[in-house]
């Protein structure tokens, strides 16, 4: 299990292909795409919190909070450049001029991503500042 804490956030990266496909490939009109992405941004902050024990651990600075989120941030970094080698793959390089709703797909997901570090990180923070006021 402390492997799969370690490195759970890598496990959206299928997720992410998927959510690139639907958008490209479906209608413009189409639900299943919106419903796909809040399935994906919920994964993706369950995953967050799991693997940065935002809810079980007993940090007490917040030193180590940001010791312990360098590994999470890399790994967060890690997806968006998947994300957009994918992308550029599949476009050949040409993301702006033919194929818009790519770079539209891979802005949306780099959104995402980064509002899930940021609500990760500021939750690992007031939960370390609560925990460093009840010791006292």
């Amino acid at each position: 299990m402390k492997n799969f804490r370690k490195y759970a956030v890598l496990f959206l990266l299928p997720l992410h292909i998927l959510l690139i496909l639907l958008f490209v490939y479906g209608s413009p009109a189409d639900y299943v795409y919106s419903i796909a992405t809040l399935g994906a941004l919920l994964a993706d902050f369950a995953l967050s919190f799991l693997q940065n024990e935002i809810f079980t651990s007993r940090r007490s600075s917040i030193r180590i909070v940001m010791h312990d989120f360098r590994p999470y941030l890399l790994e967060k970094l890690e997806i968006i450049a998947a994300d957009w080698i994918i992308i550029l793959l599949m476009t050949q390089g040409d993301i702006l001029r033919d194929a818009y709703k790519y770079c539209v797909s891979g802005i949306l997901l780099t959104a995402m991503v980064i509002l899930s570090a940021i609500v990760t990180f500021v939750t690992a923070a007031a939960r370390t500042m609560m925990y460093h006021d009840e010791k006292r």
